[in-house]
């Protein structure tokens, strides 16, 4: 690995929906004897973008990538140059969900608003496909050359993590990144709607659902969380120490799921299904206790064609038998020029 060390610090531990917020990046070479190259966005407009921001679940029994701040494999931008001495230190100051009058070089933003709770930050340092990258030699698990010079992964490096809050306000319209939501509520949750709405509604104007009150971020017990966006929903049910006992990541599509992970009382992990790089969707259901994979699919990435497979033990846990067949729960369709897919129930 690269001599570089990457520390996040969040700036404050708790802000507001909307506010936006600062942190420092630090980076370190920690070699002792050779200078290490640091290519930063140039300040002002046209600059190019290489630090990006991960957002992760509160949650301690897993590890749930929630935001990923959306980052080009190509950027024209201008960048500089810094060469960084032996044990030298560049501190550098980044904003997310950044206002106006925040530097542009050095404001961030996810796709999908931050509601109130709980997350971890982390910063990505990705200098591929940008000027003066080719001062690295970049390099993934299968490469065969041993890296040598100025080496750096192709998908960047990763600070470790730092922890903030987000909390709810009293406000009955609030602006995150630009964009406002009315909030209604029915007495027991709070309805985020993109445009005033004059009764409470869960239609696509419903953008989320909380039952944080005022001025909270978490609950001690039965904490809910739902959102909406264009591309996909969240649904996240918790044990009352804020673990994951359920979280779905999910489309209006077919195959819908794009990341579950459900968990029994003990927190043995029973479902866990997801989109792969290569968009084909895997799905496995375990047995618990014992952690024995039942059923296993893969579909592909419209879920015209899926194969599933299931399998058999006796009661020690040993495995009997496993059948595999061939299913099609959805169809194939064209959405605003793209291949999708819709369940078959979806036409009865």
């Amino acid at each position: 690995m690269p001599p570089l060390q990457l520390e996040l610090q969040c700036a404050q531990n708790r802000y507001a929906e909307g506010q936006p917020m600062q942190f420092t990046l630090i980076i370190t070479n920690q070699s002792t004897q050779d200078d290490y190259p640091i290519v930063l966005p140039a300040e002002g407009r046209g600059a190019a973008g290489v630090f990006f921001f991960n957002m992760y679940d509160k949650a301690k029994n897993t590890r749930i990538l929630r935001y990923a701040e959306s980052c080009p494999s190509l950027d024209s931008g201008k960048t500089n140059l810094l060469w960084l001495k032996p044990q030298q230190q560049i501190r550098i100051p980044l904003t997310l969900q950044a206002d106006t009058i925040t530097p542009t070089h050095q404001a961030h933003h996810f796709e999908q608003p931050v509601f109130a709770g709980e997350y971890l930050f982390s910063v990505r340092y990705q200098p591929k496909g940008r000027q003066h990258d080719s001062l690295y030699w970049f390099f993934d698990s299968h490469s065969k050359i041993k890296p040598g010079g100025h080496f750096m992964p192709s998908d960047g490096l990763n600070s470790q993590t730092c922890s903030t809050s987000v909390f709810r306000t009293a406000d009955t319209l609030i602006n995150i990144d630009g964009k406002p939501y009315f909030i209604k509520t029915d007495g027991h949750r709070f309805f985020y709607f993109s445009e005033w709405m004059p009764t409470i509604t869960t239609d696509i104007r419903c953008v989320h659902i909380t039952n944080l009150p005022p001025f909270a971020s978490a609950l001690p017990s039965g904490e809910f969380y739902y959102s909406h966006f264009s591309h996909f929903a969240e649904f996240i049910r918790r044990f009352d120490d804020g673990d994951v006992q359920e979280y779905r990541k999910f489309s209006d599509y077919c195959p819908s799921y794009l990341h579950t992970q459900a968990f029994d009382e003990q927190k043995r992990p029973t479902v866990l299904a997801h989109q792969m790089p290569d968009a084909r969707f895997y799905r496995a259901e375990y047995q618990q206790p014992g952690n024995l994979l039942i059923r296993e699919s893969m579909c592909s990435p419209t879920g015209t064609s899926c194969r599933e497979t299931t399998f058999r033990y006796d009661e020690q846990g040993n495995l009997l038998d496993s059948k595999s067949s061939n299913t099609q729960p959805c169809v194939e369709v064209y959405v605003d020029g793209k291949r999708r897919g819709l369940a078959l129930g979806s036409f009865e």
